[in-house]
């Protein structure tokens, strides 16, 4: 089995990605997955004052990295681009990858963006050997420094980027050389251009939650089960697939996690990996009675209660609790460092106008604040028109909230 120490991690970024904020949500990505170790951050030494064009820069910095692999000499070398996301499991799924265990010369893609097999190629675990002709995309490559030295002394021979010289050059030294991890263990998280202007593309089969050699789960609770009030799925679901990858959701008050296991099963089902904070005090609030009841019920506090249902449905690991008042754990999150948040604790009105201010600040630009019981409390929209302005925000009478994007 493959070491801790087998795949060492390159990152490639430049001053303009780093200054534009590209680069971080990447290191981001990495940071989440059980990677443990700080990644190499590779940075192309071009100021952008020399003249050459951003693919030629990129080509250029590509071999820089492969020269640095050929001298460092790590056992193998995933190389990544800078707007990426990766799997939460990205060093467990590694050490379990066939090739990387063999320690044989190949070239590894991580990343699939609808690669053809190569027929008559031999089976590799949880992948495929690939058309060498067929690779585009070099978002997350696999070197080994035998392959690297072999690249730089044949670099000039291949006219072309570097994904295309990378795996027409390893298809020299071995036809079945060039192998494709399934599921995608990588996804390209870029605008809608490529940043060096192609075309966008995207993995086909990317999954950030999907470990090797992982047991077959039981059947997950289902959200239905959970007790509690939840009547806004379109709304989530219209969020999940609009966020991007390694989007920060927050919401507040949870009670027992039935609409916040049926977002975190969303994404998952989606294949997205969103960052999904819970905030609660678990011992209720006076305005509602209710919950109070339950809070009783469960010898004064939820969480446990709480927990015990999000391990049952699937989802214990996709969620960050943050135990305390919703005014105290906005002070943890950067102004303009949260994509959505949804208030549905304490309905006093002082307690809504309370949550206002204290996350809106927080939301970014483009971003939404949105919440529950429009319908419900009148307290709710007294507060809104109080903090945010009557006409500021939009209702929604068939999901019983009201949102707003942050201008």
């Amino acid at each position: 089995m493959a070491g801790r120490d087998d795949v060492r991690l390159y990152v490639m970024t430049c001053a303009e990605r780093i200054a534009a904020g590209v680069v971080q949500g990447t290191l981001a990505s990495i940071a989440r997955s059980d990677w443990g170790d700080e990644p190499v951050v590779h940075l192309d030494d071009d100021d952008g004052g020399g003249g050459a064009d951003a693919k030629t820069r990129q080509t250029s910095n590509y071999r820089r990295v492969l020269e640095r692999i050929a001298r460092e000499r790590p056992p193998c070398a995933l190389v990544l681009e800078d707007d990426v996301a990766v799997n939460r499991h990205l060093r467990a799924n590694l050490a379990a990858w066939q090739p990387v265990r063999e320690g044989r010369l190949f070239l590894g893609s991580l990343y699939n963006p609808n690669l053809t097999p190569l027929p008559g190629a031999p089976a590799v675990e949880d992948g495929f050997v690939a058309d060498p002709g067929s690779v585009y995309g070099s978002q997350a490559f696999l070197v080994t420094p035998e392959l690297a030295d072999f690249c730089l002394a044949h670099w000039g021979e291949v006219p072309a980027l570097q994904d295309i010289k990378m795996s027409r050059l390893a298809a020299r030294i071995d036809p079945h050389a060039v192998v494709v991890h399934q599921p995608s263990l990588v996804e390209h998280a870029g605008a809608a251009l490529s940043t060096h202007g192609g075309a966008q593309h995207t993995a086909v089969d990317f999954d950030p939650w999907w470990r090797a050699g992982a047991p077959e789960p039981r059947e997950p609770l289902p959200w239905e089960q959970v007790p509690g009030w939840f009547d806004w799925p379109r709304f989530y679901e219209e969020q999940v697939h609009a966020l991007p990858h390694g989007g920060v959701v927050v919401e507040v008050g949870v009670f027992l996690g039935r609409s916040l296991v049926f977002l975190a099963q969303a994404m998952k089902a989606a294949r997205k990996d969103l960052r999904l904070f819970a905030v609660d005090t678990f011992v209720g609030s006076p305005s509602d009675p209710a919950v109070l009841h339950h809070v009783s019920a469960h010898g004064g506090s939820l969480r446990a209660a709480f927990e015990r249902n999000l391990a049952a449905a699937g989802v214990a690991d996709a969620v960050t609790v943050l135990a305390e008042s919703s005014t105290r754990a906005a002070r943890e999150f950067a102004d303009g460092g949260v994509d959505l948040v949804f208030l549905d604790g304490d309905h006093a009105e002082d307690a809504v106008a309370a949550d206002l201010l204290a996350w809106l600040p927080k939301v970014r630009p483009g971003g939404t604040l949105a919440g529950h019981d429009i319908d419900t409390y009148p307290t709710v929209g007294r507060a809104l028109d109080r903090v945010v302005g009557r006409g500021r925000y939009a209702t929604d009478h068939g999901q019983n909230l009201w949102s707003m994007t942050r201008g």
